[in-house]
C-alpha cells in the first residue's frame, strides 16, 4: 500500500540554501528515520527546488547516506538519481519528482540521510533547495547540521544544513511491510524523529 511517510512539502518556504554556496560546490542532506517492527520502501521522492536565476535546465544527483552515529550523513547506502534533468519554468520555487525504478528497501530504526548535488559545479541558474519554517509549526528533524565533518568532505560543512527553524522541504512516499505479529504503525507525517 502506497503511503506518504515523511512530508513537509506544502509548507511555506521560508529560505533556501545554494549548491555552490559561498563558491563552494557541495551536497546539501536532511535526514529521517524510521519507526520499529516495519519494513518500508521508498518509491518516489520530492524535493523543492528552486533556479534563482530564473528559467532554464538544471541537473541534481541524489543519494541515500547512513547516519554516521554522529547526526550527519555516514557511509553511502544507495544512488537515486545521476544527472537527472529539471526544466524550470521560472525562479519560483517547484516541486520536483524523482520517481525510483525499483523500490528502495528501508530497515527498522534506522537514520538514513536523503542528499542532493549539483553535478555541474557551475554555479549557473544558483540551483537552491528550499527550506520551510519548523519554528511555525511546520514538521521536520530541527537541529541537523554538517558542521562536524571534515573539510575534505563533499558535504556542505560551512551550511547549517537543517536547523531548528529552517529544515529542508521534501516528501517520501513508498510502501509499508509490517512484519508479523508486532508490527509498528506508521508514526504521524513528517514527525519521524532522529
Amino acid at each position: 500500500m502506497s503511503t506518504t511517510f515523511y512530508d513537509n512539502s506544502a509548507d511555506v518556504v521560508v529560505g533556501t540554501n545554494l549548491f555552490d554556496a559561498a563558491g563552494n560546490f557541495c551536497t546539501l542532506a536532511d535526514s529521517f528515520s524510521t519507526p520499529a517492527g516495519t519494513l518500508w520502501t521508498i518509491t518516489t521522492l520530492q524535493l523543492k527546488l528552486q533556479r534563482t536565476a530564473g528559467a532554464g535546465t538544471s541537473k541534481i544527483n541524489v543519494d541515500v547516506y547512513l547516519d554516521n552515529g554522529a547526526s550527519n550523513p555516514g557511509s553511502l547506502y544507495q544512488n537515486l538519481a545521476t544527472n537527472f534533468s529539471i526544466v524550470f519554468p521560472d525562479g519560483a520555487s517547484h516541486l520536483i519528482t524523482v520517481t525510483l525504478g525499483t523500490p528502495l528497501p528501508l530497515g527498522a530504526l534506522t537514520r538514513y540521510w536523503i542528499a542532493v548535488s549539483d553535478p555541474t559545479n557551475t554555479g549557473a541558474g544558483g540551483l537552491a533547495w528550499n527550506t520551510a519554517n519548523l519554528a511555525g509549526g511546520d514538521v521536520g528533524t530541527a537541529n541537523e547540521s554538517n558542521a562536524g565533518l571534515p573539510a575534505a568532505s563533499a558535504f556542505c560543512a560551512f551550511v547549517s544544513l537543517n536547523n531548528a527553524s529552517a529544515p529542508f522541504i521534501m516528501k517520501l512516499t513508498g510502501d509499508v511491510f509490517s512484519f508479523g505479529g508486532g508490527g509498528s504503525s506508521p508514526v504521524a507525517i513528517g514527525v519521524w524523529g532522529r
